[in-house]
Protein backbone atom coordinates (compact mmCIF):
# COMPACT_ATOMS: atom_id res chain seq x y z
CA UNK A 1 0.00 0.00 0.00
CA UNK A 2 1.74 3.47 -1.08
CA UNK A 3 0.63 6.17 0.78
CA UNK A 4 -0.70 9.69 -0.96
CA UNK A 5 -0.14 12.75 -0.16
CA UNK A 6 -1.17 14.92 -3.75
CA UNK A 7 -1.64 13.46 -7.04
CA UNK A 8 -1.41 14.22 -10.51
CA UNK A 9 -3.91 13.38 -13.19
CA UNK A 10 -3.06 15.26 -16.38
CA UNK A 11 -2.49 18.72 -15.77
CA UNK A 12 -4.77 19.29 -12.45
CA UNK A 13 -2.70 18.64 -8.61
CA UNK A 14 -4.96 17.62 -6.00
CA UNK A 15 -4.30 17.42 -2.91
CA UNK A 16 -6.10 14.48 -0.67
CA UNK A 17 -4.94 15.08 2.55
CA UNK A 18 -6.74 12.76 4.69
CA UNK A 19 -8.30 11.25 2.25
CA UNK A 20 -5.81 9.25 0.66
CA UNK A 21 -6.24 5.99 -1.49
CA UNK A 22 -7.25 2.45 0.07
CA UNK A 23 -8.64 -0.08 -1.06
CA UNK A 24 -7.15 -1.32 -5.07
CA UNK A 25 -5.08 1.89 -5.44
CA UNK A 26 -2.21 0.57 -7.22
CA UNK A 27 -3.63 0.07 -10.21
CA UNK A 28 -4.10 4.16 -10.48
CA UNK A 29 -2.05 5.32 -13.17
CA UNK A 30 -2.06 9.36 -14.40
CA UNK A 31 -3.41 11.07 -18.09
CA UNK A 32 -6.55 12.29 -18.11
CA UNK A 33 -9.69 11.31 -17.25
CA UNK A 34 -11.42 10.13 -20.84
CA UNK A 35 -14.97 9.73 -20.20
CA UNK A 36 -15.37 9.39 -23.91
CA UNK A 37 -12.85 6.38 -23.94
CA UNK A 38 -14.53 4.80 -21.20
CA UNK A 39 -18.05 5.22 -22.09
CA UNK A 40 -18.30 5.44 -25.92
CA UNK A 41 -21.64 4.82 -26.18
CA UNK A 42 -22.22 7.97 -24.48
CA UNK A 43 -25.23 10.40 -25.65
CA UNK A 44 -24.89 14.04 -24.32
CA UNK A 45 -27.61 15.89 -24.68
CA UNK A 46 -27.64 19.50 -25.72
CA UNK A 47 -27.69 21.47 -22.60
CA UNK A 48 -24.63 19.28 -21.09
CA UNK A 49 -22.95 19.19 -24.44
CA UNK A 50 -20.12 22.38 -23.62
CA UNK A 51 -19.58 20.03 -20.09
CA UNK A 52 -16.89 18.42 -20.55
CA UNK A 53 -14.91 16.55 -17.46
CA UNK A 54 -14.25 20.15 -15.39
CA UNK A 55 -17.27 21.75 -14.54
CA UNK A 56 -21.03 19.99 -14.42
CA UNK A 57 -24.45 22.30 -15.43
CA UNK A 58 -26.32 24.65 -13.03
CA UNK A 59 -29.20 22.34 -12.94
CA UNK A 60 -27.15 19.36 -11.02
CA UNK A 61 -28.15 18.82 -8.22
CA UNK A 62 -26.38 16.72 -4.64
CA UNK A 63 -29.21 15.58 -2.27
CA UNK A 64 -27.29 13.86 0.88
CA UNK A 65 -28.69 11.31 2.87
CA UNK A 66 -27.74 11.97 6.11
CA UNK A 67 -30.70 9.81 8.23
CA UNK A 68 -30.11 7.34 10.61
CA UNK A 69 -30.78 5.46 13.62
CA UNK A 70 -27.30 6.02 16.04
CA UNK A 71 -26.90 1.93 16.12
CA UNK A 72 -23.88 1.56 13.91
CA UNK A 73 -20.82 2.08 15.69
CA UNK A 74 -22.56 2.80 18.89
CA UNK A 75 -22.07 3.66 21.64
CA UNK A 76 -19.85 6.40 20.25
CA UNK A 77 -22.94 7.11 17.64
CA UNK A 78 -26.06 7.86 19.44
CA UNK A 79 -29.44 8.25 18.74
CA UNK A 80 -29.09 12.08 19.65
CA UNK A 81 -25.81 12.61 17.30
CA UNK A 82 -25.67 9.52 14.79
CA UNK A 83 -22.68 8.89 12.72
CA UNK A 84 -23.22 11.62 10.12
CA UNK A 85 -22.38 14.19 12.58
CA UNK A 86 -19.12 12.54 14.21
CA UNK A 87 -15.88 13.04 13.50
CA UNK A 88 -13.83 9.93 13.29
CA UNK A 89 -11.64 9.84 10.83
CA UNK A 90 -10.36 13.58 11.34
CA UNK A 91 -9.76 15.56 14.03
CA UNK A 92 -11.81 18.28 12.79
CA UNK A 93 -14.23 17.27 10.46
CA UNK A 94 -17.49 15.38 10.87
CA UNK A 95 -18.13 12.44 8.12
CA UNK A 96 -21.28 15.26 6.70
CA UNK A 97 -18.53 17.78 6.49
CA UNK A 98 -15.98 15.43 4.49
CA UNK A 99 -18.56 14.43 1.68
CA UNK A 100 -19.90 17.96 1.31
CA UNK A 101 -16.90 19.36 1.00
CA UNK A 102 -15.16 16.45 -1.13
CA UNK A 103 -18.00 18.27 -3.62
CA UNK A 104 -17.80 22.32 -2.75
CA UNK A 105 -14.01 22.44 -2.34
CA UNK A 106 -10.37 22.08 -4.21
CA UNK A 107 -9.52 22.20 -7.94
CA UNK A 108 -12.21 19.55 -8.79
CA UNK A 109 -15.00 21.19 -7.14
CA UNK A 110 -18.30 20.39 -8.99
CA UNK A 111 -20.76 22.40 -7.25
CA UNK A 112 -21.85 25.67 -5.10
CA UNK A 113 -24.04 25.60 -2.11
CA UNK A 114 -27.04 26.40 -3.35
CA UNK A 115 -27.07 22.96 -5.41
CA UNK A 116 -26.77 20.64 -2.13
CA UNK A 117 -29.65 18.97 -0.11
CA UNK A 118 -29.16 17.57 2.55
CA UNK A 119 -32.02 15.00 4.06
CA UNK A 120 -32.11 14.50 7.78
CA UNK A 121 -33.97 13.44 10.88
CA UNK A 122 -35.34 16.47 12.00
CA UNK A 123 -34.05 16.59 15.33
CA UNK A 124 -30.79 16.85 13.79
CA UNK A 125 -31.31 19.54 11.47
CA UNK A 126 -29.08 21.91 13.96
CA UNK A 127 -26.25 19.74 13.51
CA UNK A 128 -26.19 20.42 9.67
CA UNK A 129 -26.81 24.36 10.35
CA UNK A 130 -23.78 23.87 12.53
CA UNK A 131 -21.79 21.82 10.56
CA UNK A 132 -22.41 23.15 7.34
CA UNK A 133 -23.93 27.12 7.56
CA UNK A 134 -22.85 27.37 3.95
CA UNK A 135 -25.91 25.28 2.74
CA UNK A 136 -29.45 27.36 2.92
CA UNK A 137 -31.23 26.55 5.58
CA UNK A 138 -34.37 25.94 3.07
CA UNK A 139 -32.11 23.03 1.75
CA UNK A 140 -32.26 21.03 4.58
CA UNK A 141 -34.97 18.65 4.55
CA UNK A 142 -36.08 17.38 8.18
CA UNK A 143 -37.86 14.25 8.31
CA UNK A 144 -40.52 13.79 11.15
CA UNK A 145 -40.87 10.54 10.52
CA UNK A 146 -37.79 7.72 9.48
CA UNK A 147 -38.72 5.83 6.42
CA UNK A 148 -35.46 4.90 4.93
CA UNK A 149 -34.28 6.25 1.39
CA UNK A 150 -37.40 4.57 -1.06
CA UNK A 151 -39.64 7.58 0.12
CA UNK A 152 -37.32 10.37 0.94
CA UNK A 153 -35.45 9.64 -2.75
CA UNK A 154 -38.82 9.56 -3.82
CA UNK A 155 -39.87 12.97 -2.86
CA UNK A 156 -36.80 15.02 -3.57
CA UNK A 157 -37.21 14.03 -7.09
CA UNK A 158 -40.68 14.56 -7.16
CA UNK A 159 -40.49 17.97 -6.04
CA UNK A 160 -37.38 18.67 -8.52
CA UNK A 161 -39.13 17.01 -11.49
CA UNK A 162 -41.70 19.58 -11.21
CA UNK A 163 -39.32 22.53 -10.71
CA UNK A 164 -36.76 20.79 -13.59
CA UNK A 165 -37.41 18.07 -15.67
CA UNK A 166 -33.85 18.15 -16.93
CA UNK A 167 -32.16 18.56 -13.30
CA UNK A 168 -29.73 15.91 -13.08
CA UNK A 169 -29.80 14.69 -9.41
CA UNK A 170 -26.94 12.52 -7.49
CA UNK A 171 -27.94 11.05 -3.58
CA UNK A 172 -25.13 9.98 -2.10
CA UNK A 173 -24.93 8.57 1.95
CA UNK A 174 -23.24 11.53 4.11
CA UNK A 175 -21.17 8.86 5.81
CA UNK A 176 -18.54 7.29 3.87
CA UNK A 177 -15.27 7.19 3.57
CA UNK A 178 -13.70 7.66 -0.36
CA UNK A 179 -9.72 8.05 0.09
CA UNK A 180 -9.41 8.77 -3.76
CA UNK A 181 -11.74 11.77 -4.22
CA UNK A 182 -10.77 13.03 -7.44
CA UNK A 183 -11.23 9.82 -9.07
CA UNK A 184 -14.80 9.21 -7.34
CA UNK A 185 -15.83 12.93 -8.86
CA UNK A 186 -14.88 11.66 -12.18
CA UNK A 187 -17.10 8.86 -12.14
CA UNK A 188 -19.97 10.78 -10.80
CA UNK A 189 -19.10 13.63 -13.62
CA UNK A 190 -19.57 10.03 -16.06
CA UNK A 191 -22.70 9.07 -14.28
CA UNK A 192 -23.77 12.27 -14.84
CA UNK A 193 -23.57 12.38 -18.42
CA UNK A 194 -24.62 9.24 -18.88
CA UNK A 195 -28.05 9.78 -17.07
CA UNK A 196 -27.98 13.01 -19.36
CA UNK A 197 -28.70 11.04 -22.41
CA UNK A 198 -30.02 7.57 -21.14
CA UNK A 199 -33.71 7.25 -19.89
CA UNK A 200 -32.45 5.06 -16.88
CA UNK A 201 -31.73 5.52 -13.21
CA UNK A 202 -27.78 4.98 -12.60
CA UNK A 203 -26.18 3.67 -9.51
CA UNK A 204 -22.19 3.62 -9.14
CA UNK A 205 -20.79 -0.15 -8.01
CA UNK A 206 -17.00 -0.53 -6.63
CA UNK A 207 -15.42 -3.27 -7.74
CA UNK A 208 -14.78 -5.90 -4.72
CA UNK A 209 -11.50 -5.95 -3.53
CA UNK A 210 -11.97 -9.11 -0.85
CA UNK A 211 -15.04 -11.49 -0.68
CA UNK A 212 -17.04 -9.20 1.99
CA UNK A 213 -20.95 -10.09 3.00
CA UNK A 214 -21.28 -6.64 4.87
CA UNK A 215 -21.93 -5.20 1.94
CA UNK A 216 -24.94 -5.59 -0.87
CA UNK A 217 -24.02 -6.87 -4.47
CA UNK A 218 -24.83 -5.27 -7.90
CA UNK A 219 -24.71 -7.95 -10.58
CA UNK A 220 -23.51 -6.02 -13.94
CA UNK A 221 -25.11 -7.58 -17.53
CA UNK A 222 -22.91 -7.18 -20.34
CA UNK A 223 -23.18 -3.64 -20.99
CA UNK A 224 -23.95 -1.01 -18.61
CA UNK A 225 -27.67 -2.71 -17.24
CA UNK A 226 -28.24 -3.70 -14.12
CA UNK A 227 -28.67 -7.56 -13.96
CA UNK A 228 -29.92 -7.85 -10.27
CA UNK A 229 -29.36 -6.28 -7.07
CA UNK A 230 -28.42 -8.91 -4.00
CA UNK A 231 -28.79 -7.93 -0.60
CA UNK A 232 -25.80 -8.86 1.87
CA UNK A 233 -24.93 -12.35 1.47
CA UNK A 234 -23.49 -14.81 3.29
CA UNK A 235 -19.43 -15.48 3.68
CA UNK A 236 -20.15 -18.40 0.92
CA UNK A 237 -21.99 -17.04 -1.65
CA UNK A 238 -19.65 -13.77 -1.21
CA UNK A 239 -16.72 -15.98 -2.49
CA UNK A 240 -18.60 -17.03 -5.68
CA UNK A 241 -19.68 -13.23 -6.07
CA UNK A 242 -15.59 -12.78 -6.14
CA UNK A 243 -14.47 -15.51 -8.37
CA UNK A 244 -17.64 -14.81 -10.67
CA UNK A 245 -15.99 -11.10 -11.68
CA UNK A 246 -19.50 -9.93 -12.62
CA UNK A 247 -20.82 -8.43 -9.26
CA UNK A 248 -19.99 -5.29 -7.59
CA UNK A 249 -20.38 -3.43 -3.93
CA UNK A 250 -23.31 -1.46 -3.63
CA UNK A 251 -21.65 2.25 -3.53
CA UNK A 252 -25.35 3.32 -2.42
CA UNK A 253 -24.73 6.14 -5.06
CA UNK A 254 -27.35 6.95 -7.87
CA UNK A 255 -27.81 9.21 -10.33
CA UNK A 256 -30.87 9.91 -12.52
CA UNK A 257 -32.60 12.72 -14.43
CA UNK A 258 -35.23 13.82 -12.28
CA UNK A 259 -37.63 13.03 -14.86
CA UNK A 260 -36.23 9.91 -15.83
CA UNK A 261 -37.03 8.79 -12.17
CA UNK A 262 -40.53 9.69 -12.29
CA UNK A 263 -41.61 8.38 -15.39
CA UNK A 264 -39.88 4.79 -13.50
CA UNK A 265 -41.32 5.23 -10.42
CA UNK A 266 -44.81 5.81 -12.17
CA UNK A 267 -44.39 2.58 -14.41
CA UNK A 268 -43.12 0.44 -11.21
CA UNK A 269 -45.06 2.60 -8.26
CA UNK A 270 -47.46 4.28 -9.58
CA UNK A 271 -49.18 3.71 -6.21
CA UNK A 272 -46.25 5.96 -4.46
CA UNK A 273 -46.76 8.14 -7.75
CA UNK A 274 -50.60 8.39 -6.81
CA UNK A 275 -49.49 9.45 -3.18
CA UNK A 276 -46.85 12.11 -4.26
CA UNK A 277 -49.26 13.70 -6.76
CA UNK A 278 -51.64 14.18 -3.34
CA UNK A 279 -48.96 14.91 -1.20
CA UNK A 280 -47.67 17.12 -3.32
CA UNK A 281 -49.48 18.41 -6.00
CA UNK A 282 -47.56 21.52 -8.08
CA UNK A 283 -44.12 22.13 -7.82
CA UNK A 284 -43.37 24.03 -4.51
CA UNK A 285 -40.16 25.39 -3.05
CA UNK A 286 -38.09 22.82 -1.13
CA UNK A 287 -39.12 24.32 2.31
CA UNK A 288 -42.55 23.06 1.67
CA UNK A 289 -41.51 19.32 1.25
CA UNK A 290 -41.20 19.71 4.94
CA UNK A 291 -44.86 20.38 5.35
CA UNK A 292 -45.93 17.25 2.90
CA UNK A 293 -43.73 14.86 3.72
CA UNK A 294 -45.74 13.36 7.08
CA UNK A 295 -48.37 13.43 4.72
CA UNK A 296 -46.97 11.27 2.52
CA UNK A 297 -44.66 9.07 4.81
CA UNK A 298 -48.12 8.11 6.20
CA UNK A 299 -48.76 6.15 3.49
CA UNK A 300 -45.41 4.41 2.85
CA UNK A 301 -43.81 1.84 4.77
CA UNK A 302 -40.49 1.97 5.74
CA UNK A 303 -37.78 0.83 2.94
CA UNK A 304 -34.60 1.57 0.55
CA UNK A 305 -34.90 2.77 -2.69
CA UNK A 306 -33.04 -0.40 -3.50
CA UNK A 307 -35.61 -2.61 -2.75
CA UNK A 308 -38.96 -0.36 -3.34
CA UNK A 309 -37.66 0.38 -6.83
CA UNK A 310 -34.26 -0.49 -8.13
CA UNK A 311 -34.77 -4.03 -7.90
CA UNK A 312 -37.86 -4.16 -9.85
CA UNK A 313 -37.12 -1.66 -12.73
CA UNK A 314 -33.14 -3.64 -12.85
CA UNK A 315 -35.47 -6.39 -14.53
CA UNK A 316 -36.78 -4.12 -17.07
CA UNK A 317 -33.37 -2.69 -18.18
CA UNK A 318 -34.23 0.86 -16.56
CA UNK A 319 -31.22 0.65 -14.18
CA UNK A 320 -27.36 0.99 -15.59
CA UNK A 321 -24.76 0.87 -13.37
CA UNK A 322 -20.93 2.33 -13.87
CA UNK A 323 -18.01 0.43 -12.26
CA UNK A 324 -15.72 2.81 -10.25
CA UNK A 325 -11.93 1.69 -9.68
CA UNK A 326 -9.28 3.26 -7.35
CA UNK A 327 -11.56 5.31 -5.03
CA UNK A 328 -10.41 3.98 -1.87
CA UNK A 329 -14.29 3.22 -0.28
CA UNK A 330 -15.24 2.24 2.84
CA UNK A 331 -18.45 2.42 4.51
CA UNK A 332 -16.70 2.43 7.69
CA UNK A 333 -19.92 0.64 8.99
CA UNK A 334 -18.04 -1.18 12.05
CA UNK A 335 -15.28 -0.60 14.48
CA UNK A 336 -13.12 -2.93 12.44
CA UNK A 337 -13.20 -0.69 9.16
CA UNK A 338 -12.17 2.44 10.98
CA UNK A 339 -9.96 0.89 12.97
CA UNK A 340 -7.84 -0.37 9.41
CA UNK A 341 -8.27 3.13 8.27
CA UNK A 342 -6.75 4.40 11.26
CA UNK A 343 -4.46 1.57 11.20
CA UNK A 344 -3.03 2.07 7.76
CA UNK A 345 -2.29 5.88 8.69
CA UNK A 346 -5.71 7.11 6.44
CA UNK A 347 -7.73 8.08 9.02
CA UNK A 348 -7.07 10.44 11.65
CA UNK A 349 -9.75 10.74 14.46
CA UNK A 350 -9.77 12.59 17.66
CA UNK A 351 -8.25 11.21 20.76
CA UNK A 352 -11.40 9.59 22.20
CA UNK A 353 -11.98 7.98 19.07
CA UNK A 354 -8.75 6.39 19.02
CA UNK A 355 -9.26 5.39 22.85
CA UNK A 356 -12.34 3.70 22.48
CA UNK A 357 -10.61 1.76 19.23
CA UNK A 358 -7.60 1.16 21.42
CA UNK A 359 -8.83 0.64 25.07
CA UNK A 360 -12.96 0.30 24.15
CA UNK A 361 -13.65 3.16 26.63
CA UNK A 362 -16.02 5.65 24.76
CA UNK A 363 -15.71 9.00 27.14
Amino acid sequence: MRGVGTRTRGEVEVDLGLERSIKGTEGLTGGELNIADRCPDLTVSAGLSGLGIKAFPDNFTLVVMAGGKGERLAPLSTRRKPKPFLKLVDKKLSMLQITVRRFLSGANALLNPEQVIVVVNAKHVHFVKEQLPEIPESNIVGETVARSTGPAVSAIMYNLARQDPERIVTFVPADHFIGNPEAFLGYVKEAALYAAGHKQIVTLGIRPTWASPEYGYIRQAGDNRVERFVQKPDAETAETFLSDGGYLWNSGVIVSGAETFLSILRQHLPSWFEGLESAYGEAKPLASLRDSMEYFYGLMKSVSIDRALLEGASLGGDVAVIPMDDIGWSDVGTFKNLKDLVTQGFARPPAKVLKFLTEGVAN
